[in-house]
């Protein structure tokens, strides 16, 4: 049995690509900071971007933001109680 990997959604990858300038593919696996290059303001702005669309209308705490480490723990915080 393969793995299906986890699909992301479009607003995270243009978002994540609005703040990184990244092109290549995105997955769950990769860090923030360390292969996508955000720093923490970043991920706040990041953050910010993602609370401004109708897919994710709730507010992000700092808890939540805080434990992101990789692209994965942001869809997982977005996705909570979908």
């Amino acid at each position: 049995m393969t793995d299906v990997p986890t699909p992301i959604p479009a607003r995270l990858d243009e978002a994540i690509r609005k703040h990184t300038g990244f092109e290549g593919t995105i997955t769950p696996e990769q860090t923030l900071m360390g292969d996508l290059g955000l720093d923490s303001l970043e991920i706040v702005a990041l953050s910010l971007d993602l609370e401004e669309t109708p897919e994710y209308p709730e507010k992000l705490t700092d808890d939540d933001i805080g434990g992101w480490t990789t692209v994965g723990d942001v869809i997982a915080t977005l996705t909570k109680g979908a």
